[in-house]
């Protein structure tokens, strides 16, 4: 007769309690360390594995490669039909989506530094390729001195939650039908979740981060993009500030001008 310990032991994950049976339930794994001749086959046993154990949520299994691939073309196709394949796109291009409202730039700091710290943090996360910021704030605000300078921009209209993330979302479709197996990262706090069925469906085909989620999304988000939404609450530990005081008095303390502003679409 097993003990409960012995059944503890035997189970893949924790027995489930009742109301986790229906939680959505994510399998990430690196696909160069464990690779599989038959992704298809790999996804099937993963799926059983999990029914097995009594979750029943929506099971979501991604594969990630590095940059370096030593697995042939062939097999990551296969990887990609059966919809198992993720990853940072590190030489591709990235742009980030960025709704001011919800992350303010901190006080004191340069507008202008700031996007050159975000820019390496994402560097250093493994963004390699081409970056890009698009700043989006309420209309009738004015935009931080000199940002323009480093962001594209536009203003969003009045309106719910669902009407300023479903009017950045329509820019980041654009972006996105011109940038295949390219990097998405939204830093917002109003992703509702009418619009969270559009995001879902760019996870196959785009690397995305999103820094708002619910357990029942389909997509990475909050703690992944955590690189770049600590930066706003203490940016560089201090150190930006100082930067910016010195900044300021090298432009003679106005900044830059507003001519040659770059506007989204």
């Amino acid at each position: 007769m097993s003990t409960s310990t012995d059944e503890t032991m035997d189970r893949l994950f924790p027995k489930p309690q009742r109301k986790e049976m229906l939680r959505s339930t994510y399998v990430m794994f690196d696909a160069e360390d464990f690779s599989s001749p038959n992704p298809h086959l790999l996804k099937e046993n993963i799926l059983t594995a999990i029914k097995k154990e009594g979750y029943r949520g929506r099971i979501n299994i991604k594969g990630y490669f590095g940059d370096k691939k030593t697995i042939p073309q062939e097999l990551l196709d296969k990887y990609l039909e059966a919809e198992i394949y993720s990853k940072i796109f590190e030489d591709a291009k990235t742009s980030v989506f960025w709704d001011m409202a919800g992350y303010p730039i901190p006080n004191g700091v340069d507008p202008v530094l700031f996007c050159g710290v975000m820019k390496n943090a994402l560097v250093k996360q493994g963004y390699k390729g081409e970056l890009s910021i698009y700043l989006y704030v309420d209309t009738g605000e004015l935009l931080p001195n000199g940002l323009e300078t480093c962001v594209e921009f536009d203003f969003l209209p009045e309106g719910d939650d669902y009407a300023r993330i479903s009017s950045i979302l329509v820019d980041i479709s654009f972006w996105a039908l011109s940038y295949p197996y390219s990097n998405i990262i939204v830093l917002s706090r109003n992703i509702v979740k009418g619009t969270i069925v559009a995001f879902e469906s760019l996870y196959n085909t785009h690397g995305l981060l999103l820094s708002k989620t619910e357990p029942d999304w389909l997509v990475p988000g909050e703690s992944s993009t955590l690189f770049l939404t600590s930066l706003f609450e203490d940016p560089t530990g201090g150190q930006l500030s100082a930067s910016s005081q010195k900044q300021s008095k090298i432009l003679g303390g106005g900044g830059t001008s507003s001519q040659g502003a770059k506007r989204v679409g």
